[in-house]
Formats: structure tokens, sequence, C-alpha cells
């Protein structure tokens, strides 16, 4: 049997949630070796190579069929893929469950008792074996990006608190969260200051919120991890900050796509 020694490389997985215009899909244009996307969003300003929109399971399923032929072949000229974003793929999976069980909305009778988790769960599981099989037999990065949304959390033995999570259902965030070796959080830096409002009261407001960071892990208020040393927060972020964390043999030399 061969025995493995240290850190082996290969590449990456990672999630990068955050707030609108944060630059998440600004991070994936920036991959080193170049990174195709998975345009469920529809962004048509992003400058890098991208997908026709994709609005429905079949054309999910056609894009992750040609990244898997070409580059079976050795004819896949990126290094990376990005799915923009999770969270609408989380939307066209519910569409997907309505259209084959033919009703209107996962509200109908028919999910009710918890039967709805259970086919959402089963599609994400098949995206999670998808998004594998492109990393470990096709030797892809995977770049998930999201947008984030504040979830309650209830400890059993504490007061219950919120925290920025992935904005998709809480069996995606868990399964994508656990197998991605990277999450990452971004947001605006905001802080309350107080103001007068008359008869001797004061009330607090926002201020700040042009200041970007990034968290890399976690908080009691943030979803985040790394498994690379990375600092624990990041004012000057970007694809080739996070490349300077990873061994050598991890290293995509050039921004080229070639």
């Amino acid at each position: 049997m061969q025995i493995l020694k240290g850190k082996q490389g290969g590449p990456r997985r990672v999630l990068f949630h955050g707030t609108n215009f944060i630059g998440k899909t600004t991070f994936a244009s920036q991959a080193f070796g170049g990174a195709l996307l998975a345009n469920l969003e529809d962004d048509r300003d992003v400058d890098m190579d991208k997908t026709p929109p994709i609005r429905t399971w079949e054309e999910w399923q056609e894009f992750w069929s040609y990244c898997d032929q070409a580059a079976a072949k050795g004819e896949f000229p990126y290094r990376w893929i990005a799915v923009d974003t999770i969270d609408a793929l989380q939307r066209i999976i519910e569409k997907q469950i309505c259209k084959e069980k033919n009703v209107e909305s996962m509200a109908d009778d028919k999910f009710s008792y918890g039967k709805g988790n259970k086919f959402i769960e089963a599609m994400w599981d098949r995206i999670k074996f998808q998004l594998d099989w492109l990393h470990t037999e096709r030797g892809l990065g995977i770049i998930l990006l999201a947008h984030s949304e504040a979830v309650k959390i209830t400890p059993p033995d504490a007061p219950s608190y919120e925290r920025w999570e992935p904005s998709v259902c809480e069996f995606a965030r868990d399964l994508l969260c656990d197998w991605c070796q990277e999450v990452f959080f971004g947001s605006f830096r905001t802080y309350a200051v107080k103001e007068d409002a008359g008869f001797n009261r004061t009330r607090n407001i926002a201020a700040g919120g042009s200041e970007r960071f990034v968290r890399t892990q976690p908080t009691a208020g943030v979803r985040a991890k790394n498994r690379l040393n990375m600092p624990e927060e990041m004012v000057e972020f970007s694809f080739e900050k996070y490349a300077e964390f990873f061994v050598p043999s991890e290293l995509l030399k050039g921004k080229s796509n070639g």
C-alpha cells in the first residue's frame, strides 16, 4: 500500500457567501487558470466566460454534462467551475420538484409533514455528487457563490441569536459547507452611533458601510472556515490573496485561460 505523507495539494473547494455587491462573482472571475461560470443569476456584466442563463433543471444537467465530458477528453480549457449562485440553484430545484409532482408551489399539501424537504434533500445530494465528481475525477476546482441571510440559531443551553449563513435550505448549507475546504463571508462594515432624538433622548443609527471585509474563520454570528491558516479577517481580499495560502502544489500559475 502506498502511504501519502503531508499535504497533498490539488484543486480547492470554496464557498463564498455575502451581501450584495461584495465582489463574489469578481472573486470567481480572478481564478488562476480560468473559471467557467454557471450563470444562474443571468449576470451579463461580469467579465468572464459564462454559460447562457441557466433557468431549468435540464439546463443545469446540460452544464454538468458538458463540463464532465469536455474534461474527460482533455478539452475543457478551465481549471475551475463557478456556480453563481447556489441560492438560484435552490429555486431551480424547487421548480423542478413542483413540475414533477404537478403542483404550483412547495406549499402544496403534497409536501406537508416534511415530505417536500426530503425531495429537496435528494436533489441536493445529487448536485453534491456531481460537483464532487468534477472535483475528484476531473480535477477541477469548485467555487460556489451565494447570497447571505440572517438565520436564527437556538442553542439548547443559551439564548437564541442570529448568524449569517448561505441563503439556501439548512440541509444544503450543512452539506455544502462541510464539503468545501474554505467558506468565506463578505460584507461591508457598519456600526451604530448615537444621534440626538430631541427631548433629552438619543437613538442609534447605522454608520459606515463603505469598508469591505471578508471573514475566513467562524464566529457566533458568521458561518466561515478555512484550512489554510488564513487571517481571521481580511480587508484586501481577492483570488490572488486567497491563492497565496495554497501549498505550492496547489498554486495554479498564470491567470490566463490557457
